[in-house]
């Protein structure tokens, strides 16, 4: 791929060149210039109000109080009591229906024994 170029001659305007030559040194006046900066320097703060300014020291304290309240929380939960086997009392399994949920009952504290056998930092954690 090639660029042709236009080998013509450049015919220069003497009256064109004088006029660049004269305004190369043209400078703008100090008092427009000092109300240009203002203007750009008033646009670019920020759009919240002076007196609404405190808000965001004030959601970011709350959010690390709020965090550290969670995490005490939590560490003071009272740890998880499995029992070794769920006794039914005679008056619950006498009836068919209170057999079944105490069947169902057995197999719930069944399930959480084997959780704390497999997993005893969730039952000792907040010992």
């Amino acid at each position: 791929m090639s660029i042709e170029r236009d080998e013509s001659p450049v015919t220069v305007d003497e009256s064109v060149s004088r006029a660049y030559r004269d305004l190369a040194g043209e400078r703008v006046p100090e008092h427009l210039d000092r109300a240009v900066l203002g203007k750009a320097a008033r646009a670019a703060r920020p759009g919240y109000a002076r007196s609404r300014a405190w808000t965001r020291p004030l959601a970011w304290a709350a959010t690390v109080a709020l965090s550290v309240a969670i995490v005490l929380e939590v560490t003071r939960e009272p740890a998880l009591e499995v029992p070794a086997r769920w006794e039914v009392p005679a008056s619950l399994a006498a009836s068919a229906a209170g057999a079944k949920a105490a069947e169902g009952t057995a197999r719930w504290w069944s399930s959480r024994a084997r959780m704390a056998a497999a997993c005893p930092a969730l039952v000792s954690r907040a010992r």
